[in-house]
């Protein structure tokens, strides 16, 4: 049984969908602050 590996991959995983978010809006921000300059 792979339990330790299925749970690193489980783990980068969440990671990964809990980042992705925050670097959408920061970079949605830098983007929008950029326009408006």
């Amino acid at each position: 049984m792979e339990t330790g590996n299925s749970a690193a991959t489980h783990k980068l995983f969440c990671r990964k969908v809990y980042i992705s978010p925050i670097l959408l809006i920061t970079g949605l921000r830098l983007w929008l602050l950029h326009l408006e300059s």
